[in-house]
């Protein structure tokens, strides 16, 4: 699950991810979903996680 968020961090568009682990890292609020299509929530975020997810 973990690999699926480092990609969303990483990326500068949307990236698809599997439902379930989208859905998961929705309800924690860390992306942002239109249909199975992830983003970092905010920017803060991005830059947080992009920092320590190397």
């Amino acid at each position: 699950m973990l690999a699926a968020f480092m990609r969303v961090v990483k990326s500068s568009t949307p990236v698809e991810l599997d439902v379930v682990e989208a859905f998961k890292w929705e309800s924690m609020g860390l992306v942002n979903l239109q249909a199975n299509l992830a983003t970092v929530s905010c920017e803060f975020y991005g830059q947080y996680f992009g920092d320590r997810l190397k």
